[in-house]
């Protein structure tokens, strides 16, 4: 049998190993955020602010789970209930809500239900468990309390999807299908925002995103893709955006391109739209990777439910969400290496 340091050793190589690339890629993405900012004279700190602190949270809450698989789901579930406690959490005003905007409001408590539910999976005390399927029930009427519909949904959905999918498939091929489903999206808001531009009205497809998706919505994604075309490089700068785009320029209250990828990709090019993109299949691909079981999948479903939300609207711009979804890998990953921990012990 293994003494238990030779176990803890083992899981802590395994997590190391697991976060390599990860912290690889946020780190491309920072710098090159510097780069793209020196080329235009515009501020990088606020996205690389995030990009740092979501690399440090998926550093820390692997390690947290490592040594607690149930540490990391706790602590959103008491910032959630923290945020809850104020009076205009479910109103359904635009500017509402602990973000100050409702979809906001919505894409973090999509993610807190499914902590809740991680929770709920790893719980070995069977009122625990209870305690946190209902704490995820809560979590996922907040996004339908606050009308935030496209996080109403996939908080239902995805969750869904991946636990029925693993019962039949492996866990690699449920992950790539989850994977499959958030490219889809995004590629179908690059698609309308290409094809219908600043002429949503025409045509079948036309009628149908203006309907669903409002034009406003559409011409956003085509500014942003057209920026992309015209300083495919090192992009117009971060934050300039608002400034560069027509339609911005036009609304205050469109300063965002509702899509957090076509918008990365605007402000740093091309090489930061791809880079932004890696991380996310990093994602998908190390949760494929990582010890079987609920957790996993689960947070495969965040990820990509926080995928499709984010190509709709500009919820990665509140940092707490990209924490909140890193949180939720950091977890999958720690749990392999608790999970190999064990099993070194045991041998």
């Amino acid at each position: 049998m293994a003494s238990p340091s030779v176990g803890l050793t083992s899981g802590r190589v395994g997590v190391l190993r697991s976060l390599t690339a990860g912290t690889a890629f946020f780190g491309a993405a920072g710098v090159w955020t510097l780069v793209a900012a020196a080329a235009s004279g515009s501020r990088p700190w606020p996205i690389l602010a995030v990009l740092v602190a979501a690399a440090a949270t998926l550093v820390v809450t692997s390690l947290m789970t490592s040594l607690h698989r149930s540490a990391v789901p706790v602590a959103l579930l008491i910032v959630a209930g923290a945020l809850a406690i104020r009076p205009d959490i479910v109103e359904r005003k635009p500017t509402s809500g602990p973000f100050g905007y409702v979809n906001a409001t919505g894409a973090f408590y999509m993610l807190a239900a499914i902590a809740a539910l991680m929770l709920a999976a790893t719980s070995s005390r069977q009122r625990l468990r209870l305690a946190a399927r209902v704490i995820a029930v809560a979590c996922a009427v907040v996004p339908f309390a606050v009308g935030s519909m496209a996080s109403a949904w996939l908080v239902i959905a995805m969750p869904l999807i991946a636990v029925m999918l693993s019962k039949a498939l492996p866990q690699r091929a449920v992950v790539a299908i989850l994977a499959g489903i958030a490219a889809c999206g995004l590629a179908a808001t690059m698609i309308l925002g290409g094809a219908v531009g600043h002429s949503p009205s025409s045509g079948t497809l036309g009628k149908l995103a203006d309907t669903e998706l409002s034009a406003r919505r559409l011409a956003l994604w085509h500014d942003a893709l057209t920026l992309i075309a015209t300083h495919p490089v090192t992009g117009v700068g971060p934050g300039r955006f608002a400034v560069e785009s027509p339609t911005a320029r036009s609304d205050s209250d469109t300063r965002w391109a509702h899509n957090g990828f076509l918008q990365f990709g605007a402000e740093t090019g091309i090489p930061g739209l791809v880079l932004l993109l890696s991380i996310f299949a990093w994602g998908f691909a190390t949760l494929a990777r990582s010890a079987p079981g609920t957790v996993s999948t689960l947070a495969a479903a965040g990820v990509a439910a926080l995928a499709i939300v984010a190509s709709v609207d500009y919820v990665m711009s509140f940092p707490a969400i990209p924490l909140a979804a890193s949180a939720l890998v950091g977890t999958a990953i720690g749990g392999t290496a608790a999970r190999q921990r064990l099993k070194d012990e045991i041998q």
